[in-house]
């Protein structure tokens, strides 16, 4: 937070020793030339932060293997509508489809770490899924509806241009 003469900082640090982690919070207030310390926190862990969000596949729900197997196929089914949109002769212009094609619509995204979930109806994202990892942070997966690609899968035929001599 900042405005003209002051500033917020908010410093998280983690700590290993002897077997145990700590995660620390600290907050510091700049005002005109005085530095507060205006929170701090401590709070123990049962490992570092990077053990307890690495990536595995052991003890997840159903729901979580269920984006992740979407999180790789509906890029890969986005990719290959897109390819046959783009090598289509069509009616009409290309550049539109080509755009609705890479977008998915909506988003649902699950948490890999606490397996939690959420759904998101005003959302798009490209080729209609995401994995995401900050450093030390938990794994996020979100998936797509591919409105565009299966709206142009259903539609081709009836989008197609004539074939030059028939």
């Amino acid at each position: 937070m900042n405005t003209v003469d002051s500033s917020t900082v908010n410093l998280t640090f983690e700590y290993g020793f002897s077997g145990k982690w700590l995660v620390t919070n600290v907050a510091v207030k700049r005002q005109g030339g005085s530095t507060t310390i205006v929170g701090f926190s401590v709070i123990p862990q049962r490992a570092s932060l990077e053990e307890q969000n690495k990536f595995t596949l052991s003890g997840k729900t159903p729901v979580q293997y269920f984006v992740l197997t979407l999180a790789i196929i509906l890029p890969l089914l986005t990719l290959c509508v897109l390819v046959v949109c783009v090598r289509t002769k069509l009616k009409g212009r290309k550049w539109p489809w080509i755009l609705f094609v890479i977008f998915g619509f909506g988003k649902f995204v699950v948490n890999w770490t606490t397996s939690q979930w959420a759904f998101v109806p005003l959302s798009f994202q490209l080729f209609s899924a995401s994995a995401v990892a900050p450093p030390y942070g938990q794994w996020t997966f979100a998936i797509s509806f591919p409105l565009g690609a299966v709206t142009f899968l259903l539609l081709r035929r009836r989008l197609s241009a004539p074939a030059v001599g028939s």
